[in-house]
């Protein structure tokens, strides 16, 4: 898996990997710690995909009926796994 794979060259560089949601550095010489920061990581790429999925759909919808585009809005990441590239919750915010 890509992010552990990360998280295994943070590691080696000697970086601590941190994330929301998590007590202290990830160990992932701990085989817990390790399994956990998989199914973490695995659940956040689950939720982008369902997250793009869902609005992939409503953008064809939108187009289908010929209503015109909302305004443009911007994803922002919360802390936690999402600053690995992972994905993660996303919490919205409109341009002007």
């Amino acid at each position: 898996m890509d992010c552990l794979n990360t998280g295994y060259k943070m590691r080696d560089e000697g970086k601590l990997l941190v994330t929301y949601g998590h007590d202290g550095a990830w160990d992932l010489d701990d085989q817990v710690d390790e399994n956990r920061f998989t199914m973490e990581a695995w659940g956040a790429q689950m939720e982008l995909r369902a997250i793009r999925r869902r609005n992939r759909n409503a953008t064809e919808k939108t187009r289908a009926a010929g209503r015109p585009p909302h305004r443009q809005r911007t994803q922002t990441l919360r802390p936690g796994l999402a600053a690995l590239g992972f994905g993660g919750v996303f919490a919205g915010t409109y341009l002007e």
